[in-house]
């Protein structure tokens, strides 16, 4: 455990285990509407510059819960009469033949240079000069470009929310004025403490979430999740977080409840043989052994959770 200084967002693990003891569902509907009114901070920020922001570029990490939060932003704008469309950079993914490589030969997937940056010029231009375009679609379950696409069309006031590990990269869009954009940058920012040792730090929260992902969506075990961490974070440092301080905000995904559901949920899955990964299997146990568990069941069906977990 490491010493903190407790000005940093963070969450006291024994007001978690009071609540989760006492009143789950309170500990549950809290977490959540935390989030919820950090979503409604940044759909209020939007309103104020419509007319001059057409594109809302949401980036972070793995793990940050970008998906979710463009679809609750999506919806948040909707409530208070702005019309919005979500675009995902999932979908210019070139696939399988990556051109950056790792030194060992391995295709580097985390590099923006995975993505199909012309064909996404030509998308956002002709969404810029004529409303609409043609969006391609990526099949992870083929692993090609699927020979459908998505027709989007938009308004004048709308917004088109972007999200995507690198949907903060000037590269990504064709050349337009700065002032059309706003950024924002999603992660995991709280911590969960002990007094003041930090138990689950920034980093471990979205390992943890990954873990659970991956095993639920990808039929991948913990050993292999964790075999790729160390490259998802350098990537991570070398393409995502430099354009960090270019954001005009920043959302704190760090969901205060979610140690208690993931405990019950990776446990058994760090269970045998982890050899090279020993020491941070064992941190991660005895980090998630702090936390009395709270029921998969109490958590809403359009969580952010729900999307390391499933079942929405």
């Amino acid at each position: 455990m490491n010493t903190m200084d407790l000005s940093k967002p963070h969450y006291d693990i024994s007001e978690i285990n009071r609540m989760a003891k006492e009143d789950p569902a309170a500990l549950v509907a809290l977490g959540e509407e935390k989030y919820r009114q950090n979503l409604y901070h940044a759909a209020l920020e939007i309103k104020k510059r419509i007319g001059k922001v057409n594109f809302v570029m949401i980036a972070g990490p793995t793990a940050s819960g970008k998906t979710t939060t463009a679809r609750k932003l999506k919806h948040q704008l909707e409530e208070i009469g702005i019309g919005a469309v979500v675009i995902s950079l999932d979908d210019f993914f070139i696939g399988a033949e990556a051109p950056t490589r790792f030194a060992d030969g391995r295709s580097d997937y985390e590099s923006i240079f995975s993505l199909d940056i012309e064909c996404m010029h030509r998308c956002f231009f002709n969404l810029i000069s004529h409303s609409q375009a043609w969006f391609p679609i990526f099949d992870f379950g083929t692993g090609m470009r699927s020979p459908e696409a998505r027709h989007v069309r938009i308004s004048q006031n709308d917004v088109v929310i972007v999200e995507g590990l690198h949907a903060l990269n000037p590269v990504l869009l064709p050349p337009m004025e700065q002032e059309r954009l706003f950024r924002i940058y999603v992660s995991v920012k709280s911590r969960f403490v002990i007094g003041n040792q930090v138990l689950i730090g920034q980093e471990n929260t979205r390992l943890i979430r990954r873990m659970v992902r991956d095993y639920h969506f990808r039929n991948t075990p913990p050993d292999k999740t964790l075999e790729d961490w160390r490259d998802i974070c350098h990537a991570s440092q070398l393409y995502i977080e430099p354009f960090e301080k270019t954001a005009d905000l920043t959302i704190d995904t760090a969901i205060m409840y979610e140690p208690s559901l993931f405990g019950r949920e990776l446990a058994p899955l760090l269970q045998g043989h982890h050899q090279d990964h020993e020491e941070k299997v064992a941190r991660i146990e005895s980090a998630i052994a702090a936390f009395l568990p709270v029921s998969p069941q109490l958590v809403p069906a359009d969580s952010l959770l729900r999307e390391f977990i499933g079942g929405e």
